[in-house]
């Protein structure tokens, strides 16, 4: 009988179905996790004409939409450490599925969301498992491909993170300039250069779905039926 370890023996099958389906499963989740950064961007301004208004903390007020990209960048951070144990512990296959749980159900809360306190629990929901989504994939990546050919398909998966954004923007394009509030009136002071001071003004949230249609889309392809491997 020939034992050998399972690095030596991917080694001996070499690359094939199996390899090219797992380097598109894996691009495919980081596609999904680069388009998330994209889509938050795109909504940042017409999610602040359905939910105009600061939120005061302390003797601060901060404007809450021009902090929903760094809440997901500091939810990744978080994913990342909570699942890199999870995928240790109780396999990679299932921290992956995990992953894109999580980070489907944020699209969906976010897609939903009836106020910005709702949003801002979509998009930190959404970092979480786009956080742990990155390493578990570079991770299920690396230990299943061959080791001769592991250089060259890393390569090809991080091609997926680029067309992720490109998507998401074609996405946004399509969705957000039909689908959102004109911009408020401007006081005089805006047109002199000396501040931003938008009035307030009514924005039906039925005018202005695109932001909607962005972060709904992120949701659908990770919450589909599917058997990745």
């Amino acid at each position: 009988m020939k034992l050998m370890t399972v690095d030596d023996a991917l080694e001996e099958l070499g690359v094939g179905c199996f390899t090219v389906q797992l380097i598109m499963v894996c691009g495919l989740g980081w596609l999904a996790d680069t388009a998330w950064i994209t889509a938050v961007i795109s909504a940042t301004v017409p999610v602040q004409y359905e939910f105009p208004g600061l939120w005061e903390l302390g003797s601060i007020s901060i404007n809450p939409a021009d902090y929903l990209l760094p809440l997901l960048f500091a939810c990744q951070g978080v994913g990342g450490v909570i699942f890199g144990p999870v995928a240790d512990t109780f396999g990679r296959r299932l921290a992956f599925m995990l992953t894109l749980l999580v980070s489907g159900s944020g699209g969906v809360i976010g897609a939903c969301a009836p106020n910005m306190l709702i949003l801002v629990l979509g998009v930190a929901v959404a970092g979480l498992g786009v956080g742990g989504n990155m390493p578990v994939d570079g991770a299920l990546a690396v230990e299943l491909c061959p080791r001769s050919a592991r250089g060259r398909l890393m390569t090809l998966l991080t091609i997926f993170w680029s067309i992720g954004g490109v998507v998401m923007y074609l996405v946004a394009w399509a969705a957000i300039p039909n689908n959102t509030c004109d911009p408020p009136d401007q006081s005089p002071s805006t047109k002199l250069g000396v501040q931003w001071a938008p009035l307030v003004e009514f924005c039906d949230p039925a005018d202005n779905r695109g932001w909607r249609y962005c972060l709904g889309n992120r949701a659908s392809p990770v919450l589909s039926p599917h058997e990745p491997f």
